[in-house]
């Protein structure tokens, strides 16, 4: 379930849902070194706010609640994150004081005491306790066509020595950090070639064009294949997930695919590895699905807690890095920022999706989700491995 409301305290959190129905008041009413309730005849009273994603209608008492929760943030037993329906002065400064996440504007009825929410600034994100057993956090990685192929020499072949030192530390990290996982790979030469050679990028206009949509799809589904075995071959449950199978696009943006059908599939255990695809288009009868735009599609579906994109650089520059010597690595991105941007690169070899305009694009989409994500270096021996048990700064994180 997803819930809009208003951001208070910008930032990122997610935890077990502590509901109230009543108001709430920080001072008088918490411990602030333990975080429990002893408000008499209080809901919550007995109950520990430390950790979770505290709910209440609006808070009430002293102006002293600002700075007792500021003392149990230092404390160490604040919440994760607030939601308000309204949220009055008393909390709000609260919050900001103490650099915790916090929304108001929501129907907090809709949230339910034990549920799972993430509150990724004005987005909330809440599944069922059964649901939140079934689940951990949720990694949604994007291997780049670039780094897993020989893009650059023309040909649908696989780059044997990445690929395979990419899926050993995904099987390696999931081994020490047990997280929920996706994986959705690009295209390279597989599918771009035929794609292009057939012209799809602009629908289907001439009847002969079928035989390039079945081509694509058989091309992708080749290297797909090579990366299920791969995985595989390093312990991990991996299924072919295909997208033209029951995604639509309409003019070019996808308005349907089976999320429904992954998230069971991660229920069991199972990791799905999808793809760039050709799918059928309600206005131009055939389009390219290109991974970078399956990604924030899926993690706004699944409520992914990260999105990890393997790239063959170290992140997004200020220009054009394999054109300019002086291109400037960006740690930290967001929409503000776009006018640092002096020159967006376009992919090497034949891309049929946009290239790099439309992935950054699609980024900073994902970003408007309050979804955070971070470009890589695929290149280099660790790094995935090292994002994967949840270390920032390896390359360009971007958020808003």
């Amino acid at each position: 379930m997803e819930l809009i409301g208003r951001t208070i305290k910008k930032g990122f959190a997610e935890g077990t849902a502590l509901v109230s129905e009543t108001p709430l008041s920080f001072f008088g009413c918490i411990d602030p070194k333990t975080g429990i309730v002893t408000e008499k005849g209080h809901e919550l009273e007995g109950l520990s706010v430390k950790g979770k994603v505290l709910v209440f209608p609006y808070g009430k008492g002293s102006t002293v609640g600002s700075y007792t929760l500021y003392r149990m943030k230092k404390e160490g037993s604040a919440p994760a994150a607030i939601i308000n329906s309204v949220c009055e002065p008393i909390v709000a400064v609260g919050a900001i004081i103490s650099d915790i996440p916090c929304v108001d504007s929501v129907d907090i009825s809709k949230i339910k005491t034990g549920d799972y929410v993430s509150v990724r600034c004005d987005r909330i994100y809440a599944i069922g306790p059964e649901e939140a057993k079934k689940r951990r956090e949720l990694v949604i990685v994007k291997l780049g066509g670039s780094v897993i192929t020989l893009k650059d020499v023309g040909r649908p072949e696989v780059n044997e020595e990445n690929l395979s030192n990419l899926c050993a530390e995904i099987a390696e990290a999931k081994k020490e950090k047990g997280f929920s996982l996706v994986v959705v790979h690009g295209a390279g030469p597989f599918g771009h070639g035929p794609a292009k050679k057939w012209g799809l990028e602009n629908g289907l206009t001439e009847a002969n064009q079928v035989k390039g949509f079945s081509e694509t799809h058989q091309a992708m589904e080749r290297l797909n294949c090579v990366v299920v075995e791969r995985l595989r071959a390093n312990g991990i449950d991996a299924i072919a997930f295909q997208p033209s199978a029951g995604g639509i696009l309409r003019k070019g943006k996808l308005t349907k695919f089976p999320a429904d059908v992954m998230e069971k599939m991660l229920g069991v255990g199972l990791v799905p590895v999808s793809y760039g695809d050709v799918l059928i288009d309600e206005k131009t009868g055939a389009g390219i699905l290109s991974g970078d735009h399956l990604v924030p599609y899926l993690a706004k579906e699944l409520s992914a807690t990260r999105v990890i994109l393997v790239a063959d650089v170290a992140g997004l520059f200020d220009s054009d890095p394999k054109k300019d010597k002086a291109a400037r690595l960006l740690k930290e991105f967001s929409r503000k920022r776009l006018h640092e941007i002096k020159q967006v690169g376009g992919s090497e070899g034949i891309d049929v999706t946009g290239g790099m305009a439309r992935k950054l694009e699609e980024l900073l989409t994902l970003a408007d989700a309050g979804i955070e994500s971070e470009v890589i270096d695929g290149r280099k021996p660790g790094l995935l491995k090292k994002a994967l048990l949840g270390e920032r700064g390896l390359g360009t994180l971007i958020n808003q």
